[in-house]
């Protein structure tokens, strides 16, 4: 009787193996195929305003081994090598525009002097102006041949965050038994000018062997432990 409780119990464990194996196959498969195709998806990403009515840019993670991202043209190793990088945990690149300016008035300096006449403005050059707040500051003159801005007379504060996680789909008020977390790359930048023009990410998670992952060790094990107390 002990016997054939080992023999089903080894039965059973290479069939468990052999399902797990396949399966670990067929998704190293779908994701190489996956990288051929990502040329235009892994640069869509959507605009949302968080909790705190805060812009962000939102994107879903592009989820690769480094050797599928290289062979995808996702990651160059030069990259790496420049770098002195052996193994990448995330690449992430954006690029930005500051398209949301209004009407900035800069002001000129309190000696300037502007004289009014023939129903207009003139003023005395060079005329120094200046503006400034929490994210732009700008100084430089009117001269005759034109505006110019001093050395260093233009500066732009970018506050840039990237946060790295899952996040559920679905209101976060109710409950989602069901529902799969959504890996996601979020991006804010503070400086409220900026505005995300693209966006891409690449997530190495190099899966080890077959033979090394921890479930496989842990349906070992237990086989094992099962047959070692039937003796």
């Amino acid at each position: 009787m002990k016997d054939a409780i080992k023999n089903v119990t080894i039965i059973l464990l290479v069939v468990v193996l052999g399902i797990m194996f396949i399966i670990s196959r067929t998704a190293t498969n779908q994701r190489a195929e996956m990288a051929q195709t990502l040329n235009q998806e892994r640069t869509e990403f959507n605009r949302e305003v968080n909790a705190l009515e805060d812009s962000i840019s939102v994107q879903h993670q592009t989820i690769l081994s480094q050797e599928e991202a290289i062979r995808a043209g996702l990651l160059k190793q030069e990259q790496l090598e420049k770098n002195n990088i052996e193994t990448m945990q995330a690449y992430l690149e954006v690029k930005e525009r500051a398209t949301n300016l209004e009407e900035i008035i800069a002001e000129f300096e309190p000696d300037t002097m502007v004289i009014e006449k023939d129903n207009g403005y003139w003023l005395r050059l060079p005329a120094p102006f200046a503006y400034e707040d929490d994210w732009l500051s700008l100084a430089g003159q009117v001269r005759r041949v034109g505006v110019s801005f001093y050395p260093r007379g233009i500066n732009i504060i970018s506050q840039p965050t990237f946060t790295i996680g899952e996040r559920n789909k679905y209101d976060s008020r109710f409950m989602n038994f069901f529902s799969r977390p959504e890996p996601v790359v979020v991006y804010e930048n503070k400086n409220p000018y900026f505005v995300t023009g693209e966006m891409e990410n690449v997530i190495i998670e190099d899966d080890p062997p077959f033979y090394l992952r921890k479930e496989v060790w842990g349906i070992a094990g237990f086989v094992l432990g099962f047959i070692g107390a039937s003796r």
